[in-house]
């Protein structure tokens, strides 16, 4: 079944008793005594999915890429720390209740409040995948319910126009036409938009889809902005 990648995510503690190193980022504060370890993991379709979900759940290690992570007091003190290649973390923190923020690629921003952190915990981090993760990318499509295409010269200046007036997040030198589909007189034509680095897959969406939906007159009709899809089996 085709599907949007879920985006709902779930934090889950688990509190046991562990060691190791903190980021403080308070230096005349008093020490923090707590000590919080943990990994973030990662999930297609669903949290805790066995059936959609095989090989090393580890963030980091499934991606490559660091995820950025911070934790935030009721007293206002934060703590920011990216995972490691494990996908692990190791930090010092105050008891008491927290506010969780996770920002990655492939996943949407993730806030989760009221985390209580009473002593030394292991902390699972857990996300549900929005955007496909083989590799740096969007897709660019445009569908024809009467079959008449406007043609790929027209369509890779809707896709370098929107790009442009959406900051340049996308390689545009690399885009590709990636496929062609008819279904009647229908036809579904993709464009593989290879993302900047320096971009959030979730911040390159935000900025075309907002030019796209603020000045939809300025592009064909037929244009849309999609993470992609994946298979889930139930």
């Amino acid at each position: 079944m085709w599907r949007n990648l879920v985006n709902s995510v779930l934090i889950t503690l688990t509190v046991v008793i562990m060691t190791s190193c903190s980021d403080d980022d308070c230096p005349t504060c008093p020490q923090p005594t707590t000590q919080v370890t943990g990994q973030l993991l990662a999930y297609f379709c669903g949290i805790d999915d066995a059936i959609n979900n095989s090989g090393d759940l580890r963030y980091s290690v499934r991606t490559g890429r660091p995820a950025y992570v911070t934790l935030t007091h009721l007293n206002g003190r934060s703590h920011t720390f990216t995972t490691d290649d494990s996908s692990s973390f190791d930090l010092f923190l105050d008891k008491g209740v927290y506010e969780i923020s996770v920002s990655a690629d492939y996943v949407l921003p993730v806030i989760v409040g009221d985390i209580e952190i009473s002593g030394d915990t292991a902390v699972d981090l857990k996300v549900v995948y929005d955007f496909y993760t083989d590799d740096h990318y969007l897709f660019g499509n445009f569908y024809y319910s009467d079959g008449d295409s406007i043609g790929q010269t027209a369509e890779l200046a809707a896709l370098s126009q929107l790009n442009g007036s959406s900051g340049n997040v996308i390689d545009f030198a690399a885009a590709e036409r990636l496929r062609v589909s008819q279904i009647g007189p229908a036809i579904h034509i993709s464009y593989r938009l290879p993302i900047y680095d320096q971009y959030l897959n979730w911040q390159a969406d935000d900025s075309l889809s907002t030019e796209l939906t603020a000045n939809g007159g300025d592009y064909p009709s037929e244009l849309s902005i999609d993470p992609g899809y994946y298979i889930c089996q139930y």
